[in-house]
């Protein structure tokens, strides 16, 4: 048992450290508020509802209306609205939004090649395994 509560105590430091470090905050960036809205932008480029990215990214209606309403105000995004109903609209990265989001990608790529790099192959691919089983079992934990 004390072996459990010492890598456990471990496993939060180390946990902690990476939530606070350059590589990880700006990924964690991307999953967050504006950048978060402008990563599922680019990824679906046809453009889609306030409520699609409510649902994706897992935030509120209120949320997405404040998000784009600040992005809006940045011409990062603009609002079309449905031809066949004029209630419903459909937002899509403006060209600005574009290269903002762009940039933003490249620069998280680099660090992750780096990071790759660094580690080399085989230390990144136990990575992605223990990375996914924890996904797998973080899934599992919230379907119970």
């Amino acid at each position: 048992m004390e072996l459990y509560i010492d890598l456990k105590n471990k496993l939060l430091e180390v946990l902690l450290q990476l939530y606070e470090s350059d590589t990880v905050g700006n990924f964690l960036e991307l999953l967050e508020g504006e950048q978060a809205v402008l990563s599922y932008l680019f990824k679906e480029s046809h453009g889609v509802t306030p409520t699609d990215i409510s649902h994706t990214i897992g935030i509120t209606k209120a949320r997405v209306t404040a998000i784009l309403d600040a992005l809006l105000e940045k011409e990062l995004v603009k609002i079309n609205r449905k031809k066949d109903d004029r209630r419903k609209v459909i937002v899509v990265l403006t060209e600005k939004g574009t290269k903002e989001i762009t940039k933003k990608l490249l620069l998280l790529d680099n660090k992750i090649i780096k990071l790759i790099e660094i580690l080399g192959t085989e230390k990144s691919k136990i990575l992605v395994e223990i990375l996914n089983d924890i996904n797998q079992i973080s899934k599992k934990g919230e379907n119970q």
